[in-house]
């Protein structure tokens, strides 16, 4: 029973015996790579991407029409650009404008006559991260005595400028265009009545004066233009009464307070009056037009009435 064990046990002696011979003696034998473990580390990698400012094109404002503004109140005026950002268009974070007489410049502060501000609302165009531009509009309003550059005009050698600038978390490429504002010569009256009160045959206002206020609802300077009728134009009078007519000469009006009788007498073609009426700025501006009638001696009864035209008439170097 215990060869088994003595034989196994030379052999494992031997097998010992010859591994270390070979050793010591220098002798290697060549064993196949796919016999050793393989070994090895895992290297990981990075970079960052650099910002790509955002560039603004194509900007269009009013849509490429000149300007025309609202008689009174304000107008909204309307700017386009297209925005494009490298990074992807969510990367754009603020598209500011500018809307402004060349004159003053684009830093000039906000002023109502030439110069406007805005912050740009992107439009729904900006879907996917993988998208690069995106449309942005700009809103004005614009108030109706902004100075006017067409010809004619006190600034007609200018425009105005619409200027726009994107920004990421840098300030982007910015783009511009020209535009024309026209020139607006327009007026509101007060009251709308001329009512002289009752009136004896012969009598007349004396130094009391009826007072219209014109104030300047445009863009530039205005004087006004006066002429009247009965109740055609062209009749010759200043009021068609129940029984008879006034000529028109019975009605005058002047630039300042007057006595009857000094003022100017009302005719059927426009006289200009110069009121120097200068375009506003932060305040309204106004003129007062003054108005006395008198009554003819006698061929008239009943109640009288008649019309009075007046217009603006354009002084563009009132300022």
């Amino acid at each position: 029973m215990n060869k088994p064990f003595m034989v196994a046990n030379k052999t494992f002696t031997v097998a010992v015996l010859l591994s270390l011979f070979m050793f010591s003696a220098g002798i290697f034998l060549e064993m196949p790579l796919s016999s050793l473990p393989a070994r090895g580390e895992q290297i990981n990698t990075s970079a960052s991407v650099q910002n790509s400012p955002p560039v603004a094109s194509s900007p269009v404002i009013n849509g490429g029409n000149d300007i025309t503004l609202t008689e009174g109140t304000t107008t909204e005026v309307l700017g386009t650009v297209t925005v494009t950002d490298d990074n992807g268009c969510t990367e754009i974070q603020t598209v500011d404008a500018v809307l402004y007489r060349e004159g003053v410049g684009e830093i000039a502060g906000d002023d109502e006559n030439n110069h406007y501000s805005a912050t740009c609302v992107g439009n729904n165009d900006c879907i996917n991260s993988s998208d690069l531009d995106q449309t942005f509009n700009c809103t004005f309003n614009m108030w109706y005595y902004a100075d006017p550059t067409d010809v004619g005009s006190i600034y007609e050698s200018e425009v105005w400028i619409f200027k726009v600038t994107p920004s990421d978390v840098d300030t982007g490429t910015p783009a511009n265009t020209s535009v024309e504002v026209n020139t607006l010569t327009a007026i509101e009256i007060s009251p709308l009545t001329i009512d002289y009160g009752a009136l004896a045959l012969g009598a007349d206002t004396g130094a009391f004066n009826e007072v219209l206020t014109i104030n300047n609802t445009g863009n530039e300077g205005v004087d006004v233009s006066v002429d009247g009728y009965g109740s055609v134009d062209g009749d010759g009078y200043a009021m068609v009464c129940t029984v008879g007519a006034i000529p028109l000469s019975y009605e005058q009006y002047s630039a300042s307070p007057f006595a009857y009788g000094a003022g100017t007498a009302l005719t059927d073609t426009a006289a200009d009056v110069n009121l120097n009426i200068a375009q506003r700025t932060t305040t309204p501006t106004t003129a007062d037009l003054y108005w006395g009638f008198g009554m003819p001696a006698s061929g008239v009864s009943g109640s009288c009435s008649g019309v009075v035209n007046i217009l603006a008439v354009s002084d563009p170097q009132l300022r």
